[in-house]
């Protein structure tokens, strides 16, 4: 872990430069202060116009109630003109008294075909008609109309008010004022608002800034922490102390720290412990990962390929090919990679080597107890790596092949005297003897071990030809049934009153293999299961075919033998009970033999069985598929075989 120096707080009345996250915050939050300030001033400007323009509209409303409460005596064409153009000045005493809006004021009488009768600022010969006037058609259809809108005579915007005569109804009064008075009234009550608003606006801009840069930079400081833990430094981080989310966020993270610190001290002792075991184990061990780069290698195992280097780091995340250069040995490791375990024996720089190579596989989490579980088995998760062990097994293949030269010589050099003394013991037999009685006893017994120690020899004879690698197979079509049928006549005899039966199956078809190899594998098994029967036990032999094999069993209503036996039955020399292997005699060879044929013809056996309930032996040897041509071969002995012989 590294260590580091707290960082120092920045002096005090230093500036710091805002950082990105605060310019942001402060871009945000203005825009949103600028977006609500422009809302402010555009409501306050429309309720200001609609204040200004009901008032106008008030004003020239009172005007109108004031003309019309003085209405002429004479309703003629020019007194009415003088009455009208007079309104132009109501209200105020004259030009003297009169607002700036009044002085503005325009008065029209308007006939109803819409021929301007009199106007006060222009000459009504020359104005348009007004007849398509919206205010005109109101008053004439109503008595009362108003509107706001663009004047072509004028050139500028107007508000109207317009009112039918009451003693004249061909005729309208109507008034108006320049709404551009309404304009500059808003921007005088605007502008001392906008003014202040924009002074609070800079303000908060300012606030804004200062608060977002110490925002950011404690945001910086919470970065700049993750970094220091990603790199390795756990060192816990200190600020003063806000209570807000962020020093919650602060203290979240040291606790993290911790944990992770306490973790990768832990994994770190583990990967420091794992490295000590395997750097001390005598097997060549090397890891690779799921791109197949190495990432670790004991010393065992570069001894064993002669690699250069002193320690597993020299070669850690080096690619496989470019350090094994066996291509069986790559072999392996993609299998593994695939999720297939091997283990095969090679020869690498003048050594025999047993390689096994399995994947690595994430262990996979628990599943709670209570979960449902699915129709559909899970798919085990794909590898995360391989691993390699190399095992040097020269010398032991060397005492191996002492072992074998050594029974197979002992074995030849007895077979000589023990051939001689079983003649000689047969020879006085068959002769005259003379003499007391012990004598054909004890030569009786001398015959008979005889016989034992050379059965005994010729098996172990047997076996070492087998592991030499000296016993071949000559393979050719066979019936099964056939085989079958000759091994059960032939132990007709020794079985009693013992059952033997034979079942083949309907879908019989011929199998390449050596018969005479078949027949003495058969032959072992059979008589394994007569001496280890009772006298009215029950003996059967079964085959079945199934695409790719055929399986041949023996089985048995024995004895049987303990679950702890089953692994070494195969073994040489090795009984269950060795007092009943006495009592029914054999060698204790046969099931080694059986075993050891059975791989020569590219099969392997297995074994079931149970104490009480008996044993059942199983050949399973390769098969062609149906559609083999083979499959097409006639043999004798295609009947299927169903039948006991008692006695």
């Amino acid at each position: 872990m590294n260590s580091r120096t707290p960082e120092e707080p920045g002096r005090p009345g230093r500036f710091r430069r805002p950082s990105r996250l605060a310019l942001r915050l402060t871009a945000a939050s203005l825009l949103v202060a600028l977006a609500a300030l422009f809302a402010v001033l555009a409501t306050t400007a429309q309720v200001v116009r609609e204040s200004a323009v009901a008032s106008i509209f008030a004003d020239l409303d009172g005007v109108v109630e004031v003309g019309l409460a003085n209405a002429p005596t004479d309703t003629s064409a020019a007194p009415l003109r003088d009455w009208a153009m007079a309104l132009a000045s109501i209200e105020g005493g004259g030009e003297e008294g009169a607002t700036p809006t009044r002085r503005e004021r325009r008065v029209t009488l308007i006939a109803s075909d819409g021929t301007v009768l009199a106007d006060s600022h222009e000459d009504a010969r020359a104005m348009d008609n007004h007849r398509d006037r919206p205010e005109v058609i109101a008053a004439f259809a109503t008595g009362y109309g108003r509107s706001q809108r663009f004047s072509d005579t004028r050139g500028e915007d107007l508000t109207y008010v317009a009112v039918r005569l009451p003693w004249r109804d061909d005729t309208v009064l109507r008034l108006s004022e320049p709404v551009v008075q309404l304009e500059e009234t808003v921007r005088a009550i605007l502008t001392p608002v906008i003014v202040v608003t924009a002074l609070a606006f800079i303000v908060a801009a300012v606030l804004s800034l200062w608060y977002a840069a110490r925002f950011g930079e404690r945001i910086a400081r919470l970065v700049r922490f993750s970094e220091r833990v990603a790199r390795g430094d756990f060192t816990p981080e200190t600020s003063p102390r806000r209570m807000d989310e962020l020093d919650q966020l602060l203290g979240s993270l040291n606790r993290t720290a911790l944990e992770l610190q306490r973790s990768f001290e832990s994994l770190t002792a583990e990967k420091n412990q794992g490295a000590t075991i395997l750097s001390s184990v005598a097997e060549g061990v090397a890891v690779v990962d799921e791109d197949l780069r190495i990432q670790y290698v004991n010393g065992a195992f570069r001894e064993v390929l002669s690699l250069p280097g002193e320690s597993w780091r020299d070669y850690r995340g080096r690619h496989v090919r470019n350090v094994l250069e066996k291509k069986r040995l790559l072999k392996m490791v993609r299998a593994a990679m695939r999720g297939t375990s091997e283990e095969r024996e090679i020869s690498l720089n003048d050594r025999e080597v047993l390689v096994r190579a399995a994947p690595i596989r994430p262990i996979e989490p628990e599943q709670p107890s209570a979960a449902p579980s699915s129709g559909n088995e899970a798919r085990p998760p794909e590898p995360a790596g391989a691993v390699l062990v190399l095992m040097d097994v020269t010398q032991l293949h060397a005492l191996e092949r002492v072992r074998r030269d050594f029974v197979a010589n002992l074995s030849h050099e007895m077979k000589t005297p023990l051939t001689a003394i079983r003649g000689f013991s047969e020879t006085l037999l068959d002769g005259n003897l003379e003499g007391p009685p012990e004598q054909r006893r004890f030569l009786g017994i001398i015959r008979q071990h005889a016989i034992r120690l050379s059965h005994l020899t010729d098996d172990l004879m047997r076996l070492a030809r087998i592991e030499a690698g000296k016993l071949e197979a000559e393979p050719v079509p066979v019936r099964i049934e056939t085989v079958v049928e000759s091994v059960l006549e032939s132990a007709r005899l020794k079985a009693g009153d013992r059952s033997l039966a034979a079942r083949v199956a309907d879908d019989a078809r011929p199998v390449e293999t050596d018969p005479t190899l078949l027949t003495e594998i058969l032959q072992n098994l059979v008589d394994n299961a007569i001496q280890y029967s009772a006298a009215d036990g029950r003996i059967k032999v079964a085959t079945k075919f199934s695409d790719a094999e055929v399986h041949v069993s023996v089985s048995d209503n024995g004895v049987g033998i303990p679950k702890a036996h089953l692994g070494r039955i195969f073994e040489r020399f090795y009984r269950v009970d060795p007092a009943r292997s006495r009592e029914v005699g054999g060698t204790g060879l046969g099931l080694a033999i059986a075993k050891h044929t059975v791989e020569v013809l590219g099969g392997r056996i297995e074994l079931e069985s149970a104490p009480k309930q008996g044993s059942k032996f199983t050949v399973v040897l390769p098969a062609p598929p149906p559609d083999d041509p083979l499959a097409g071969i006639s043999a004798a002995g295609n009947a299927v075989l169903d039948r006991a012989s008692p006695a």
